[in-house]
């Protein structure tokens, strides 16, 4: 049994676009690539138009959904499918970890439709779990994907070095304001993060490489040596001798950098 129609009304106050595309409902679940033996947590599961397909697919799906309401309905509708339950809750509240571990399970492969105003944290927070996770099937605004993808210019910034440095990311595809109800006023992305064993490059310290980034961004137009005086109490000329050490152009600016290029910035000013 799936969904049933009489659902409520979508509710503004918590970005509700409910998909209303069946064909792109199959793209996502296949994109999933969820087998017999694997665990799926569906973030938003909304009106469960890719829930019922993807317990098609895998052996246990977990719907973890804010809407009270509509996780009551859920639950009903699903009441005869015994490897689907609906966790009602807020996604940021929720320990992934845990509850891949609670279910049985060592990973998991999470698909979700994520809230526009939310998909930062969400992010964020499937970074922090990547450990327990083998692939996440997101959708959000094609602007943000297209941030998630760039590796130079414009859109690239600290979200693209932050989610590249864990992840091998691919575009699925794209989604237009009518594949929605009700019609959001921007486009969507489908992309596929498929987590890394081990991130892109070797940090030495994390915490202090996510530092220099965010000093970086801060001010995009300013050249990296700006950058590094803002770090370490040097003086001008040893901050420009410090760029060359790190093998990176003192006149450089933050968005032609790579991960690689602020990792050797960041072992530089720790051992200035």
């Amino acid at each position: 049994m799936g969904p049933t129609s009489g659902w409520k009304r979508p509710r503004k106050r918590l970005g509700q676009h409910f998909l209303n595309d069946a064909g792109a409902a199959r793209r996502i679940a296949s994109a999933a690539e969820a087998g017999p033996n694997d665990l799926v947590i569906e973030i938003g599961p909304g009106r469960g138009a890719i829930t019922s397909l993807l317990a098609d697919a895998a052996e246990r799906v977990i719907g973890i959904e804010l809407d009270d309401t509509l996780a009551r309905e859920l639950t009903a509708s699903f009441a005869d499918r015994p490897g689907v339950s609906i966790d009602n809750r807020n996604i940021l509240d929720a320990d992934l970890p845990q509850i891949v571990t609670d279910a049985g399970y060592k990973s998991a492969i999470v698909v979700g439709n994520l809230p526009y105003h939310l998909t930062g944290p969400i992010l964020q927070q499937l970074m922090r779990s990547r450990l327990v996770l083998n692939r996440a099937i997101v959708m959000m605004q094609r602007e943000v994907g297209e941030r998630l993808r760039a590796t130079e210019g414009k859109a690239f910034g600290i979200l693209s070095i932050s989610i590249q440095l864990y992840c091998e990311i691919s575009h699925v595809f794209d989604l237009g304001p009518s594949h929605f109800t009700p019609p959001p006023k921007v486009h969507s992305s489908v992309l596929a993060l498929t987590f890394r064993d081990k991130p892109a490059v070797d940090l030495e310290d994390e915490a202090a490489f996510f530092q220099v980034v965010r000093t970086a961004f801060q001010q995009r137009r300013k050249m990296v040596k700006n950058t590094v005086a803002r770090l370490v109490n040097v003086q001008e000329a040893d901050v420009v001798e410090l760029c060359r050490e790190a093998g990176v152009d003192p006149m450089a600016r933050p968005a032609t950098l790579s991960a690689a290029d602020f990792e050797r910035i960041t072992r530089v000013i720790a051992r200035s």
